[in-house]
């Protein structure tokens, strides 16, 4: 996650006076319209006792509009009356007084704002408005300076509260309550962002339309709905950056809070709660962390499970849920979730790096999220646990926090001036940039100094360019990006000619950023491995940042997808058969097993290999194509020396990035046996014939 927001400067004593005065006026007239009141009473009832009450106070209202009630005696009027008259001619003109003020103030406000250029404009009332506009001020900008700190022209037009408005006003943020469409016209000619976040999705798409309406059609415009389907029907509709409260606060938290080691074996996260958000962390966890072909598991524990059906819906193929019964009381959440990390089997955890588990707590109310969470941080110290809450720092006990305990606040990062201001492609180059950091020294990426502190600046900038010109690198490939994560063309294993395709946008992107130099990565094969690689995880690092590759091939990519635990079992029948030929060289125990005896990781080892053919075929120069009677074709004897080395590294990989370090046969490809590589021989010289049983044939590479 983003550092803390910095605050508006420290106001004055006299600032500090002003407010005050602010925020307690209306009591401080409230308390003379009462005194008023007595006094006028007594006072009359003094000059005059035998009139009647009805009369009284008939006189006492008329009070406030400079009338003196008639008395016997004009010469000896007492003074509670005399006092009442003159307080109440103050009040009167104190009120007329505040009207102009306001309305001059409103008038020279909204003057004001319509002369400002490369200012920020946020439109609505929502509870992140104030924290929204002093966040932007203060975090971004260059128009002007105060206190050490840049600040940046912020307007914002929408109702607000009494305290609201104060906060704003302290920290010289324009308002205002309501503007004419030919002035809010000429306040967003010169805005450089505009900003739109209600309460009310109807109300939002109005604020919103009418801002895409006056504005100019290039000023970049960030929308929040809570509804998903209404956030991706406007974002396809216009382009602008709209996105669901709910999915956002999952997004940015699971960035912060990943449900899964990247380099060891992770139980699957669990998610506590029924929260919108709640079902938010399920659905991203489906389409954002799901590596190729794989169905993450994730286990629930809630009071009820009708919340989850919507909130996976159109995305089931691609998520497990286990859910178990849970009411929120935090006598009992301990033990239930408890339940639930030691229902995971930890195969071989003697071998490989086991991650603890991650848990999200996510309730409606954070009465129920916070003392639940850290219940469980206390009970389970093994564990990861992330709480939603509605005001962080109300739930902060001091000294009573752990370090297996984060507090997250969906108000703070909606109104993050790093999350309004974060374009999709800034955070697909911070993804990018973490999947190249987790690769091996012994096996670096196409970007290897990001594996260390102080990156090469070069290699920065080309990550930047390669998430700014994704939609051309992946359309390459006729792929394009869509705001829809339960469209049904949307992929995440590309077919080997489509990596050939990115892999050659790729190479033309990065040959233009100034100093990179890409032979830097070794000879021409070397270099076109990485490239290819990296187009292979491009599907998953867009799926993270919000968006759906979608390829006009689907039909024939989800073919090869959905057959890949038959083309897994295939294979390991294969191993088994390879064992028996070689007396079992690598002295593995699984290959006396059948596929329903393997532990869950051999069984993700297997369907990893078989989800890495289309990158081998893509080195290789081959590709495939649907066929109803397929051939199948034979592979020569350097192709197999090929495909088997690129398997051996294939395997290196997935072994150290599940925890593995110690295997025998991580070595270089030359350091191993002949009856070693031959398991990885077998399996390659067996992928025409597996391919062939699902209707795709092998052909050579149909683009360079």
């Amino acid at each position: 996650m983003s550092a803390p927001e910095l605050s508006a400067p420290q106001p004055s004593l006299w600032q500090r006076s002003k407010d005050w005065y602010r925020s307690h006026r209306g009591l401080i007239v409230l308390c003379l319209v009462v005194l008023i009141a007595i006094l006028g009473t007594w006072g009359i009832r003094i000059a005059a006792p035998e009139k009647p009450w009805d009369w009284t106070a008939y006189h006492v209202l008329r009070l406030f509009t400079l009338n003196t009630p008639p008395v016997p005696d004009e010469a000896n009027v007492p003074w509670q009356l005399n006092l009442a008259r003159f307080l109440a001619a103050a009040v009167l003109f104190y009120g007329v007084a505040l009207v102009a003020y306001r309305m001059v103030s409103a008038r020279r406000v909204m003057s004001k704002a319509i002369r400002f250029q490369d200012h920020i404009v946020i439109l609505g009332h929502s509870e992140e408005v104030v924290p929204a506009a002093l966040n932007l001020k203060v975090r971004t900008g260059q128009k002007g300076r105060r206190g050490g700190k840049w600040l940046r022209r912020v307007v914002v037009i929408g109702q607000l509260s009494e305290h609201e408005r104060l906060e704003l006003a302290s920290a010289k943020i324009a308002h205002l309550s309501a503007v004419p469409d030919t002035y809010l016209q000429k306040i967003l000619a010169g805005a450089e962002r505009i900003v739109v976040m209600d309460l009310d999705d109807e109300y939002t798409t109005e604020l919103a339309q009418k801002a895409r309406h006056f504005a100019d059609e290039k000023t970049p415009m960030f929308v929040l709905f809570n509804d998903r389907k209404v956030a991706e029907q406007w974002r396809n509709e216009t382009g602008d950056l709209a996105l669901c409260r709910s999915s956002l606060v999952a997004m940015m938290l699971l960035r912060q809070q990943p449900p899964y080691a990247e380099d060891a074996v992770s139980p699957p996260p669990i998610v506590v709660g029924d929260s919108p958000v709640a079902g938010a962390i399920l659905r991203r966890i489906a389409v954002g962390w799901q590596q190729p072909a794989e169905q993450r598991h994730v286990q629930v524990a809630s009071r009820d499970e009708e919340w989850i059906e919507p909130a996976i819906i159109g995305v089931e193929d691609k998520v497990q849920v286990t859910w178990r019964r849970m009411n929120p009381y935090v006598e009992v959440c301990a033990e239930t979730v408890r339940g639930i990390v030691d229902s995971w089997v930890r195969d071989h955890k003697e071998r490989y790096a086991t991650a603890s588990p991650t848990i999200y707590v996510a309730y409606r109310s954070s009465v129920h999220s916070s003392p639940i969470a850290k219940k469980l941080a206390k009970k389970l110290p093994e564990a990861t646990v992330v709480a939603v809450v509605r005001d962080r720092e109300t739930w902060e006990i001091p000294g009573a926090e752990t370090d297996q305990l984060t507090l997250v606040s969906p108000r703070e990062i909606l109104s993050s001036a790093d999350t309004i201001l974060l374009h999709p492609h800034d955070l697909l180059a911070k993804e990018i940039s973490a999947d190249q950091a987790r690769w091996p020294a012994d096996m670096p990426g196409l970007f290897e100094s990001l594996r260390e502190p102080g990156a090469r600046p070069d290699e920065v900038a080309a990550v930047q360019a390669v998430a700014e010109q994704i939609k051309e690198i992946l359309g390459a490939a006729g792929v394009r990006l869509a705001y829809d994560d339960n469209d049904d063309d949307a992929v995440t294993i590309l077919a080997p000619d489509q990596l050939r395709a990115v892999a050659g946008a790729l190479r033309q992107t990065l040959d233009q950023v100034d100093g990179y130099d890409l032979t830097r990565a070794g000879d021409e094969q070397e270099q076109f491995h990485r490239l290819v690689e990296l187009a292979s995880r491009l599907p998953v690092l867009v799926s993270r940042c919000g968006w759906s590759p979608v390829s006009a091939r689907s039909a024939e990519q989800r073919r090869f997808t959905q057959n890949l635990k038959h083309l897994a079992q295939q294979a390991h029948a294969q191993y088994v058969q390879t064992a028996q030929k070689t007396a079992n060289a690598t002295e593995s125990a699984n290959a006396e097993r059948a596929w329903e005896e393997l532990d869950s990781y051999a069984q993700r080892s297997n369907i990893a290999q078989m989800a890495n053919i289309p990158v081998k075929l893509a080195i290789a120069g081959l590709s495939w194509r649907v066929s109803d009677h397929p051939a199948i074709a034979e592979f020569t004897d350097e192709q197999v020396e090929q495909l088997a080395e690129l398997e051996h590294r294939r395997w290196f990989h997935f072994e150290l990035r599940n925890g593995r370090t110690d295997h025998k046969h991580q070595r270089e490809w030359d350091e191993l046996t002949d009856g070693q590589k031959e398991y990885d021989r077998e399996p390659v010289r067996r992928f025409p014939v597996l391919l062939a049983e699902i209707g795709l044939e092998i052909t050579p590479a149909t683009l360079s």
